[in-house]
């Protein structure tokens, strides 16, 4: 089976779908019912199925509701970290709390939440934790200061944690997307006043629409993700 965060929308739903179509039983987490049970209605029951689960990752009663369920079936051998939100705006300009409200989604909910699952993984002849990362992680953009920050810090983590569990059967892989159209922009925390940084955020946000308008085809980041859930090494 498979833990799919962030399933209601984007990379999460498009992933969930494809793991189902190769034979596992998904559990599509995120925070809308409504659009993980839609989720499971697209699924091809006779193939794998998609079972809806509701989850905050940056919530501990959430987790725990989530990670008691998971075990009451089985585990899972396949756990994909894609939940994720982003900031946008200069550094001096976002919102107070912006850096702590990414950095809980994207660093500290997704890491409580592997820490949470390893003894279910560790139970299995072999496991996966693949992490939706962002080329950002390596190649820090300005603009998207926290997100980039936030990225690396948890692929710093992984890093280390696939040489200390690597002994278990469990290996770490972390994807690195580039800029594809998701919804993440459009719930993305924003400041309202640019300010002095006005004319180089207005440039930054032309850019950025250019680079995402021809880029609503998911496939390149949904086959990476199912190599890495499914081959060899």
């Amino acid at each position: 089976g498979a833990l799919v965060t962030g399933a209601s929308s984007g990379f999460g739903a498009a992933i969930a779908l494809s793991l189902a179509r190769e034979g596992f039983l998904v559990n599509a987490a995120g925070r809308s019912h409504e659009r993980l049970a839609d989720l499971a209605a697209r699924a091809d029951s006779n193939v794998g199925s998609v079972v809806p689960l509701e989850l905050d990752v940056t919530d501990h009663a959430s987790r725990e509701r989530a990670t008691a369920r998971i075990e009451a079936f089985d585990g899972i051998d396949v756990l994909i970290n894609n939940a994720g939100v982003t900031a946008v705006g200069a550094v001096e300009r976002l919102p107070e709390n912006a850096l702590r409200a990414v950095f809980e989604t994207n660093f500290f909910g997704p890491a409580e939440l592997t820490r949470a699952l390893l003894p279910s993984l560790r139970r299995q002849a072999s496991a996966r934790i693949i992490n939706v990362s962002a080329i950002g992680a390596l190649l820090s953009t300005p603009f998207l200061s926290a997100y980039c920050a936030s990225k690396a810090a948890f692929d710093a983590l992984a890093l280390a944690m696939d040489v200390e569990i690597r002994r278990f059967g469990i290996q770490v892989v972390t994807i690195m997307p580039g800029a594809f159209r998701t919804s993440i922009l459009d719930n993305a925390i924003t400041s309202d006043d640019a300010g002095e940084y006005s004319e180089a955020f207005a440039a930054f946000r032309r850019g950025l629409a250019e680079r995402i308008e021809d880029a609503s085809d998911l496939t390149p980041l949904v086959d990476a993700v199912m190599e890495a859930a499914t081959a060899r090494n």
